[in-house]
């Protein structure tokens, strides 16, 4: 029906003989014929827009996106579905089964990569670019686009839509869930729209956007609890000016029983098909159902992660660009009091109490309450746009803008020739600002107080826009280059937390060097690893087929089982019948004289723990610092005629021979 609507808003040509009759009534029998409309008459500007945005964001998603190792927390999730492709056994709960059937379908059609591991969170970062198209109802069409922009350079939904993570998931889900039900609630009580067509197809959207949710990752039930927290609340004690909507439309949605099932039926098919990959892991239903407890023990004490920090350090850290001007969104729509206006407050200030609550929480919840203030944001950017659209003066406004932004030039050379050197200097930057707050409030005495504010709020939109587009830059492309050349993701980052080092891909050149040396093949060689190593270091040694795992290789080999039922069991292998030995720098091994092992860095961590004064003005300005990155390494032991192979490969910092 929304076809037909937009169809007969267009001229009609002589070449479309064939129109579509719109239904008379619910029950009454419809004549449809196919009007195909000719591409200008779909392509407008505004969705021109929206299309060019979604290339630009899959352009930035894709750049380089292979180009450094997995980390443990991305390799944990990659295994899976790679374990899946092989035909091995998988554990039953611990995952996200939306990236693992994702990452199936990436690995069965481009084989497993770095690059196709992260190709399905990549994504779906594009799809969160599209979705607010939806709301342009409640947004306005500027504040709907301006949302857009927001998510397609944001720092952190770039950086989360170029990990292995179900927690993109978790925001692409709820956002379309969002979107299709108040695209339910507006075609119920729009006496301009039918309820027919339409109203099924936000339903649908609703239904996959909870299906992703619940199969993405345990912080889905922190968005769908304040959504359904909301309804309730909206629905028992709401005033009839806001709440009415949602009352009859639930009221509506329950009556309506074809609606019910489809959106039952729509719901059933997704989860499904995300749970289980296609049906390929039937194993994911556990691991969806594990998700909820993973979510509740996140509330315990014990359940606390090193290294996560809060949605509100890392908001105000990555994102003043949607911060600031959210928090003013904020308070024109509780002003406004519409039932979006006031589900966004609710969103975004429930979200942040929860990751406060959530002692447990993981790096990518803070994307739960970064989706509505992005909302918000969007909102007074289109306010913004509008009002300098209808009544802006650029003779007015681009003086105070262009002021502001000489001001803030010469204030930012100023604050970072303090974090040099020190001194004084620490006040220009902090006079500057002074100064270009002085001349908004004379501008606004001398001419009018709006062209002053409209002048001031572009000159810190476009400071803010070049900070976070720094910051983009510095956390996802280009990577962080080591000495020797490596490229890995820079530890001084706190969305990064524990990356993987750059000892990984010296670690998987030496053993290719080795295996061709020894077996005749890049990937022959007969390893024992530790399991301690890590999940990150298991992804990379999934192309070679002879790897043993143990737990413990201190204790090489395993007691004999007292159970074996038969009468001569075959004794274990020593340690020193293996080509080579992963083992974890700290652990001692029984090896007998002749071996020699080289050190790897495999994973970095940082800390701003300590930082004061100048020093943590450049961090968060420029995310360097002076103290120094910890390395956990592993150790590459092989016998000794090997030992010329291994020194002959080139060291990284902190690596050496043993």
């Amino acid at each position: 029906m929304a076809e037909w609507i937009e169809t007969m808003q267009q001229p009609v040509t002589t070449a479309q003989s064939e129109i579509l009759v719109p239904p008379v009534g619910e029950g009454a029998a419809r004549t449809t014929v196919a009007v195909f409309l000719p591409l200008h008459s779909w392509l407008t500007v505004e969705r021109g827009a929206y299309i060019g945005l979604a290339l630009l964001a899959l352009v930035l998603r894709l750049a380089n996106l292979g180009a450094h190792p997995l980390s443990d927390a991305e390799a944990g999730q990659a295994l899976v579905p790679w374990r899946i492709y092989q035909g091995q056994a998988v554990d039953q709960v611990g995952y996200s089964p939306l990236v693992a059937t994702l990452n199936l379908l990436s690995f069965l059609a481009l084989g497993g990569s770095e690059f196709t591991a992260r190709l399905g969170p990549a994504v779906l970062g594009m799809a969160l670019v599209l979705l607010p198209y939806g709301l342009r109802s409640h947004l306005g069409r500027a504040g709907a686009l301006a949302t857009s922009v927001l998510l397609a350079i944001s720092p952190t939904a770039l950086y989360f839509s170029r990990t292995v993570n179900g927690d993109i998931g978790v925001a692409v889900g709820g956002l379309a869930l969002v979107v299709g039900l108040f695209g339910w609630l507006d075609l119920h009580f729009s006496p301009r729209i039918s309820k027919l067509s339409s109203s099924a197809s936000t339903l649908y959207l609703a239904a996959g956007g909870l299906a992703l949710m619940l199969t993405a990752a345990p912080s889905a039930y922190s968005t769908l609890v304040l959504l359904l927290g909301f309804l309730a609340l909206a629905t028992a004690v709401g005033g009839k000016g806001y709440a009415a909507s949602a009352r009859e439309g639930l009221a509506a949605l329950r009556t309506r029983l074809v609606g019910l099932g489809n959106f039952g039926l729509a719901l059933v098919g997704v989860l499904l098909a995300a749970a289980t990959g296609l049906l390929f892991n039937l194993g994911g239903l556990a691991a969806t159902a594990d998700l909820l407890t993973t979510w509740l023990l996140g509330f315990a004490p014990f359940a606390a992660t090193p290294g996560v920090y809060p949605a509100v350090f890392l908001l105000s850290l990555y994102e003043p660009l949607i911060l600031l001007p959210g928090l003013f969104g904020m308070a024109v729509s509780l002003l406004r009091r519409r039932l979006m206006d006031l589900f966004l407050g609710w969103w975004f200030f429930g979200s942040i109490a929860l990751n406060l609550l959530r002692s447990g929480r993981t790096d990518g919840e803070v994307l739960v309450p970064m989706v509505p203030l992005t909302l918000l944001a969007g909102l007074a950017l289109g306010m913004l746009w509008d009002s300098l659209r209808e009544e802006g003066n650029w003779q007015k406004e681009g003086i105070l803008a262009g002021v502001g932004l000489i001001i803030s030039g010469y204030a930012y050379i100023s604050l970072m020739s303090y974090t040099r050197s020190g001194g004084v200097t620490f006040w220009l930057p902090v006079a500057g600002v002074g100064l270009f707050v002085l001349l908004v409030a004379l501008f606004g005495i001398w001419y009018e107080w709006a062209s002053s504010l409209r002048g001031a709020a572009l000159a810190a939109l476009v400071v803010l826009l070049v900070f976070t587009i720094a910051s983009a830059s510095r956390l996802n492309n280009p990577l962080f280059t080591t000495v020797a050349g490596s490229r890995v993701v820079d530890p001084r980052q706190p969305l990064a937390r524990a990356p993987a080092a750059e000892g990984l891909p010296a670690l998987m050149s030496t053993l290719r060097q080795l295996s061709s040396w020894q077996a005749g093949d890049p990937y022959l060689i007969d390893i024992i690893a530790d399991r301690r190593l890590g999940p990150a270091v298991e992804w990379q040694l999934r192309r070679f087929p002879n790897v043993t795992w143990t737990d413990g290789l201190n204790s090489w080999p395993p007691p004999a089982s007292a159970d074996r039922s038969d009468a001569s069991p075959e004794p274990a292998r020593q340690l020193g019948e293996f080509s080579a030995i992963l083992a974890p720098a700290d652990v001692s091994l029984p090896l007998e004289n002749g071996y020699v092992g080289q050190d790897f860095a495999v994973r970095a961590f940082w800390s701003p723990a300590g930082l004061r004064g100048q020093s943590l003005i450049r961090w968060i300005v420029l995310r360097t610092a002076t103290s120094p990155v910890s390395v956990e390494r592993l150790v590459l032991w092989v016998e000794g005629p090997q030992g010329p192979a291994i020194e002959a490969q080139e060291k990284t910092a902190g690596e050496a021979i043993r």
